[in-house]
């Protein structure tokens, strides 16, 4: 479970938001999603895995999507990392390098028993801790 939300992302849920998490598509999520064919039951399955902290929200829906990135290397987080997830790619203007496509898991995080709308941001997850226990965001 490498992932966890941010303190913000959690506020949101608790106020009965619910969010749109990308994550980096993990060699299980490819073999969940049936070679690209999803298979929501074992993609959600495999994401809701990834998480550490989501408590009593539920993982809604998972699909494969493209996103588009803008490196910022002066953030913090996944997004100093990888970039920023660009909301909308045609009304997007760069001011330096064009973005970039990339395929990303995406959650939909919501609170038990929500039947609202989906959100329409999709965002990076508040932390990663990867397999050598290096922490990307959050506190160190």
């Amino acid at each position: 479970m490498p992932y966890s939300l941010s303190n913000k992302q959690l506020d949101r849920l608790n106020k009965g938001e619910p969010l749109s998490v990308a994550l980096p598509p993990l060699p299980p999520m490819k073999d969940a999603s049936g070679n690209w064919t999803i298979n929501d039951g074992k993609l959600c399955e495999c994401v809701s895995r990834q998480f550490t902290n989501i408590g009593r929200a539920v993982i809604a829906d998972a699909t494969i999507q493209t996103v588009w990135l803008d490196c910022e290397p002066d953030c913090d987080g996944m997004t100093g990392v990888y970039g920023a997830i660009i909301p909308d790619i045609e009304k997007y203007s760069p001011n330096g390098l064009p973005a970039i496509p990339v395929s990303v898991v995406v959650c939909e995080i919501v609170p038990r028993g929500y039947s609202g709308e989906l959100a329409e941001r999709i965002q990076w997850p508040g932390s990663y801790v990867s397999p050598t226990g290096y922490k990307y965001g959050g506190k160190q």
